[in-house]
């Protein structure tokens, strides 16, 4: 690889305001303004290199003229610049170009007369770069530690399982926090002021909190890293809101605190930085407000539990990787965050960061053993007994920015600021910190290391578990829920249009049709169905006749009745009406059938056919009911209630074919001869029975009925108006229930598949009656896409074994 073998690129060595050269011109170095010493023969190109940049180092610079001075060093600079491009540098040669920056830096802060702060700039990244590139010598050739050097280490255990939540996430979205399938965040709590947005910086690689004095965190801020071709910071859910620089960060954060805190209180709503860079995995890191030990008057009364809760809520998430920071100068077991790691059993996910380590030179600070490995090889006991909260990672530290980096103006508030601190760092703990041991767990790239062998750790032993029975929860679940969409045994998806001709086809709407058919006739006789109908009848009350509707007779229509001979009548036409809604019950029950039906639930055409055929049948049923039912009605209100003296009523001719079919009697109860034509008939009381009324004249005994032999002229004596009136109502009754016996007793006898296959057959009929919902195709198509991502998400996380 590139960095064993200490050749190749060193990486992303541009300035950022040099445009990409080729490499023929890469190549063609001119070092004749360089005092190199004399090349040997058969010197090679890298150690020509290697001779140019030690000449840069031992060259001195006449300023008693700065801005001839300057010009040279500009130009010096160019040519180091050119050397680096030509990608000549091994490894081995780091520490002299480390020297020669450094000298080359030093000789341009002597210049006054002119303005080289670029390119002291540039000379400061070029060394960061190449102290990165020495230390990360044994690494990964194709490691990147230009930017984030937390997430590039990270990235390169797990880039496999970022991109399998990647696409969970993409497919999912918010419902992938229901499955609990999430790689962790970084979470940074700790005391206010301890210094934890400084950490977050830090970490990130990039400045982005405002740093003036007196400003603390006030929001909790989500920093999502997101894999992109481009370099840009976004706030989510916040309109044109991109930003190009650190400092348009940090401006808009600041106004965001202002507009929804007012510099003063305390907000949970989350402020979420999308960043978006090159070769970074997908991860998250929360800087959280400080634990506040007492709360202002212009603060609120409540505002240090609603830290204390907010802090709870997010250390309580078994995802999150915390961050407990503390300054040096105080003792663990007295600082409020390790009380609350230790309360919501968080140890062992939990790294203690110390920070101003800087400030804590003084013995009684005990910082050696705070962070050494005496502290981390002894037990919890011992540790609690020394006054410190047991952690399984034990305790790191670091030196962060402090607020007098302003003082830099401008160059405060870019990375320059960070690199400045970690150089400061190294320089600090080699004096603070002499012991070799210890000093592994101090400065930022022991954190970066710490944080990713937890990382590490916590997708081995956790996540990666847990996710593949959760993924292979819900790959079950998909299956069986796309089971219970498949189409039928003999296709498992909806047959193309084109290919309703085809026998295939044919048999499977066959199938259907007659698998419905005998559904059909078990719900028809079912009891539900037929007490639904029933019910819809109105039922006969004793309430007297009204005045207002008595005496005079009406006719009848076959829509209704006219008002006129009785409380009967409103009861016709109220009958009537049911009529009516017993077909809309019908074609109720019938929908909700077809729809829950495995052979129509999902096709909607062949469910309106289906429908469709059985509510014509029904409607002609119901219709020869009501013909029958008006005509009855007729005929209670063609003749006035009965007199005492008429107890033989006359039936009209034009009214006999009716009264004959509802009472159903086709012959003379007495010469036995058909009654449909010829002499006039009359009906009986007593037994409500038709005769000829010539047979009746010729009775002996014309005061008794032949039938019962009850005393005619008695008979209506002991019969009132409103006893007639119901016993009206009663025949009207019995008539619409035998209307409805009639309407179950044809569905019950409908040869629904027979009937079906004779629509079918018909001009006119449908041809795609198989066809699909859309929306159960659509949601098909959703559920093979995610068992599609589910089963190679299980693939990715199961593959992955070996960090």
């Amino acid at each position: 690889s590139r960095c064993c073998s200490g050749q190749g690129k060193l990486p992303e060595l541009r300035c950022s305001t040099m445009a990409k050269e080729s490499q023929q011109g890469c190549a063609a170095l001119d070092l004749s303004s360089v005092a190199t010493p004399a090349r040997a023969a058969g010197d090679s190109p890298s150690e020509e290199a290697l001779k140019a940049v030690c000449g840069l180092r031992s060259k001195r610079y006449d300023l008693t003229d700065e801005l001839a001075a300057a010009e040279e060093l500009k130009a010096d600079f160019e040519c180091m610049r050119q050397i680096l491009l030509a990608d000549l540098l091994k490894v081995e040669h780091m520490d002299a170009l480390v020297a020669t920056l450094e000298a080359m830096r030093k000789w341009m802060q002597k210049v006054d007369e002119a303005d080289l702060n670029e390119q002291m700039s540039e000379l400061r990244r070029f060394k960061q770069l190449a102290e990165t590139w020495k230390n990360n010598s044994s690494g990964s050739p194709d490691e990147s530690p230009d930017f984030f050097p937390l997430l590039t280490k990270v990235g390169q255990s797990v880039n496999s399982l970022v991109r399998c939540v990647d696409h969970l996430s993409q497919l999912y979205g918010k419902d992938l926090d229901g499955m609990g399938i999430h790689l962790p965040m970084i979470v940074a709590v700790g005391q206010e002021s301890s210094g934890k947005s400084s950490v977050m910086e830090m970490i990130a690689g990039q400045p982005f909190f405002p740093r003036h004095e007196g400003t603390c965190t006030r929001l909790p801020f989500r920093l999502q890293f997101r894999c992109s071709s481009e370099n840009s910071v976004s706030f989510q859910d916040i309109p044109d809101s991109k930003c190009h620089s650190p400092a348009e960060v940090q401006h808009r954060i600041a106004e965001i605190t202002k507009s929804r805190t007012g510099n003063k209180s305390i907000s949970a709503e989350e402020v979420i930085l999308n960043i978006r860079m090159p070769n970074v995995p997908e991860l998250t890191m929360v800087d959280l407000p400080g634990l506040i030990g007492t709360a202002y008057k212009t603060e609120g009364t409540n505002v240090k539990q609603q830290v204390l809760d907010m802090v709870k809520k997010y250390v309580s998430q078994p995802h999150a990787i915390v961050l407990a920071v503390a300054e040096a100068r105080t003792r663990p077991r007295d600082n409020e965050v390790f009380g609350l790691v230790k309360e919501l059993g968080a140890e062992d996910r939990t790294i203690g960061l110390l920070t101003k380590c800087d400030q804590a030179k003084e013995k009684r600070w005990r910082l050696s053993d705070k962070i050494g490995n005496r502290l981390n090889s002894a037990t919890p006991e011992e540790q609690e007994k020394a006054g410190f909260v047991p952690l399984k990672r034990g305790f790191y530290g670091m030196i962060c920015r402090d607020t007098e980096e302003v003082l830099y103006a401008e160059e405060g508030q870019t990375m320059e600021a960070i690199l400045r601190v970690k150089e400061r760092e190294r320089e600090a703990f080699d004096k603070l910190i002499p012991d070799s041991d210890t000093r592994r767990r101090c400065g930022s790239d022991n954190v970066y290391k710490a944080l990713s062998a937890l990382f590490t750790e916590y997708i081995q032993n956790t996540w990666r578990p847990e996710t593949m029975r959760k993924l292979g929860e819900h790959i079950k679940k998909t299956k069986d829920e796309l089971l219970a969409l498949r189409f039928s045994e003999r296709y498992e998806e909806p047959p193309a249009r084109n290919t309703s001709s085809t026998e295939k086809y044919k048999q499977e709407l066959e199938d259907r049709i007659w698998k419905l058919s005998g559904y059909y006739h078990e719900f028809v006789s079912s009891f539900q169905l037929r007490e639904r109908l029933f019910s819809k009848l109105p039922k006969v009350s004793g309430n007297p006749p009204n005045p207002l509707f008595g005496g005079a007779s009406g006719g009848v229509s076959s829509g209704g009745f006219s008002p006129g001979i009785g409380m009967h009548m409103l009861f016709a036409d109220e009958l009537m009406r049911a009529m009516d809604s017993l077909k809309d019950e019908v074609q109720r029950c019938m929908v909700a059938s077809l729809q829950r039906h495995s052979s129509t639930r999902n096709l909607l055409i062949l469910r309106e056919f289906v429908l469709t055929c059985i509510m014509d049948k029904v409607t002609s049923w119901v219709n020869i009911g009501k013909a029958t039912l008006a005509g009855l009605a007729e005929l209670e209100a063609v003749q006035p209630l009965p007199k005492p003296s008429c107890q033989r009523v006359d039936v009209s001719e034009k009214l006999r074919s009716v009264v004959l079919d509802v009472a159903e009697q086709d012959d003379c109860n007495m010469c036995l001869e058909s009654m449909y034509s010829g002499r006039p008939i009359q009906m009986l009381l007593c037994c409500s029975k038709h005769f000829h009324a010539h047979c009746l004249d010729r009775l002996n005994n014309p005061k008794a009925c032949p039938l019962c032999r009850a005393p005619i002229e008695d008979l209506t004596t002991r019969v009132s108006e409103q006893e007639e009136e119901q016993a009206v109502k009663q025949r009207l009754t019995e008539l619409a229930k035998k209307v409805v016996t009639s309407v179950l007793q044809n569905l019950s006898g409908l040869n629904l598949g027979h009937e079906l296959e004779q629509a079918i057959s018909r001009p006119g009929a449908p041809t795609h009656l198989l066809e699909e919902d859309p929306e159960v195709q659509k949601k098909r198509q959703t559920l093979q896409q995610q068992l599609s991502v589910l089963r190679q998400g299980e693939q990715d996380v199961n593959a992955w074994c070996e960090m």
